[in-house]
């Protein structure tokens, strides 16, 4: 066989770009992934800062490091995990953005401290508004598309949604994700 006639292999697709290909089809126009991506942020900052407002008992075994520990840092350990498993250097820049989270759970710490209200009254306001204008963008595309999805292909779109954010960012930096 000459050079000519050889073809480039293709690489097969991983279970990242599956997904990613899904989420394109959902939202096929750039106004419907832009209020995705800004919907989408919203919803996660909210539910994390849930997660990370919910009383963790002390622990003795944990030491000094007490204060650092509490549920919100499980949870960030699971999906680091998951989001590693399909795409390593998608879920390094996810670790970041936790951590962005997480400083701003801690400054909302802080304004509670200087009489604003309580943190995860901020973060359950931004969670349930996050949530309707999401549902309700949600059934207004259904509408238009004339399809509807699953529940289950929902929270997919949920969970990969942060990763898809960070996959334009390497696009745009022609970076291997």
């Amino acid at each position: 066989m000459t050079a000519k006639n050889k073809k480039p292999k293709k690489e097969p697709l991983r279970p990242i770009d599956t997904y990613f290909r899904f989420y394109e089809e959902q939202y096929p126009s750039p106004s419907k992934r832009g209020a995705q991506a800004v919907g989408m942020l919203f919803w996660w900052f909210g539910l994390c800062g849930l997660v990370w407002f919910i009383p963790f008992p002390y622990l003795v075994f944990f030491g000094r490091y007490n204060g650092f520990v509490n549920w919100f840092t499980f949870l960030m350990a699971i999906l680091i995990y998951c989001y590693y498993r399909l795409s390593p250097m998608l879920s390094y820049f996810m670790l970041i953005t936790f951590g962005l989270f997480s400083y701003l759970f801690v400054q909302l710490e802080y304004w509670e401290k200087e009489s604003g209200p309580e943190p995860w009254l901020c973060c359950l306001a931004v969670f349930v508004l996050a949530s309707i204008i999401g549902l309700i963008g949600r059934y207004i595309i259904d509408k238009k598309q004339g399809k509807k999805v699953s529940l289950l292909d929902n929270m997919k779109l949920l969970f990969i949604g942060p990763l898809w954010l960070w996959r334009y960012v390497f696009l745009k930096l022609s970076l291997r994700y």
